[in-house]
């Protein structure tokens, strides 16, 4: 897999994980237990008091997903963010950063990501300019490159960082979404309780946008792809989990709607592609 191939695969990973979002149900409490009599007097068991069963954190279904995920993330425009992708045949990427929706609705990242064999790296998008970082590649500064030139260094990879601004959506992929089912009970992910739900996405019927993003056109895409999200009761995902094109990708998602710093490095560490 080339060195851009995997950058957008990290990259689609987030993009993914924000666009899918919604939750489930957890699991209903036990019953008070029934007083014990006493030896002396005979004391009529009472009938105990039927618990209510909690409702769900977040419902969702097939037709609701869609609208659901847009109006929960437009509410919570910034976040923090893992990955980890692993590929058999080429190794994994781990990353670590936060994205947020700056003024006038453009999306903005700050990544930090470890490539096997090709070391660390680092990605910035600030104002629509991407920088990017490759160690001793680009002498431990940032090359700069507006990814709608068709000459410049980010050539191509235009709408990557895009797809991962909260408010993006896949709402022109509604169709694309042909199945959503609670997948267990409520389970605590970094503190917060979730409901996972398998999201199954009919690959033919996303847009070519989206599957130029998403995934390699180099390797052969299933029919289908089967996502794992679990959704906190706001409807923002905190967890992705995917198995697709020979990877295996796993993304968790914190601190919805805190500030988050990201800023363009300073001119001194920029330098021009030779």
């Amino acid at each position: 897999m080339s060195l851009q191939r995997r950058l957008v695969v990290g990259s689609s990973v987030a993009a993914v994980a924000a666009l899918l979002a919604g939750c489930g149900s957890s699991t209903p409490q036990a019953a008070a237990p029934v007083a014990e009599a006493t030896t002396s007097v005979v004391t009529p068991t009472p009938t105990p008091t039927p618990t209510p069963t909690p409702t769900a954190v977040y419902t969702l279904t097939a037709a609701t997903f869609v609208q659901a995920m847009n109006a929960a993330a437009a509410k919570a425009t910034s976040c923090t963010f893992t990955l980890e992708a692993t590929d058999p045949s080429s190794g994994t990427i781990t990353a670590n950063g936060a994205t947020r929706v700056a003024a006038g609705g453009t999306n903005e990242v700050s990544m930090k990501l470890t490539v096997s064999g090709q070391g660390e790296m680092e990605l910035r998008v600030v104002g629509g300019v991407w920088y990017m970082s490759a160690g001793q590649l680009t002498g431990g500064k940032f090359v700069k490159g507006d990814p709608k030139d068709p000459n410049g260094p980010f050539a191509g990879m235009t709408g990557i960082f895009d797809s991962v601004n909260p408010n993006h959506g896949m709402a022109s992929d509604q169709d694309a979404v042909v199945a959503v089912t609670p997948a267990g009970g409520t389970e605590q992910v970094d503190g917060v309780p979730t409901q996972a739900y398998d999201v199954v996405v009919d690959t033919s019927k996303l847009t070519a946008a989206v599957r130029a993003e998403q995934f390699d056109d180099k390797t052969p895409l299933p029919a289908q792809v089967t996502y794992r999200f679990w959704f906190g009761a706001d409807g923002l995902v905190r967890k992705m989990v995917v198995d697709v094109q020979g990877e295996h990708q796993v993304m968790t998602f914190s601190g919805w709607g805190q500030p988050v710093d990201i800023q363009a490095p300073p001119a001194s560490q920029v330098v021009a592609l030779k």
